[in-house]
């Protein structure tokens, strides 16, 4: 049985509909699969952070060396052998603006930036000030 021209041109139309979605919702779906990402690396710097307060808590002080793996800690000030203020430092997949803030959510009490550094978007969690404001990141560079 042959196609007529009519239904060859109602299924290349079909086609080409469906390549179009297929092209628009690749991007959508690998930004989401980005921020799932992001989200697991947030939740990571969050645990790193109920860690150093627990050491805080035993010892008095903050540790100057913290394995944050895969992540990074920086000591920002220190006095003796210890660290006074801190931050954990997560790369983000995807961009986002800079903004500082404070997340109650589940618990987690505590204070947060989003930085842009040499083209890269960053999530930090700070420790040992009361503030984690875009003042600080400023030193390094954004």
């Amino acid at each position: 049985m042959r196609m007529s021209t009519l239904a060859k041109r109602e299924v290349s139309v079909v086609i080409i509909a469906v390549i179009v979605l297929l092209i628009l919702l690749i991007p959508a779906v690998q930004y989401s699969r980005q921020e799932v990402r992001d989200g697991i690396r947030r939740d990571e710097v969050a645990a790193g952070k109920r860690v150093l307060e627990d050491y805080f808590n035993e010892h008095g002080a903050y540790p100057l060396v913290f394995d944050a793996a895969p992540h990074e800690y920086v000591v920002v000030v220190s006095e003796g052998g210890a660290a006074l203020e801190w931050f954990i430092r997560a790369q983000l997949e995807n961009t986002a603006s800079p903004e500082s803030g404070y997340n109650p959510e589940e618990e987690r009490n505590f204070h947060y930036r989003v930085v842009n550094d040499r083209g890269q978007t960053y999530y930090e969690v700070c420790g040992g000030s009361v503030r984690c404001d875009l003042r600080g990141a400023g030193a390094r560079g954004e």
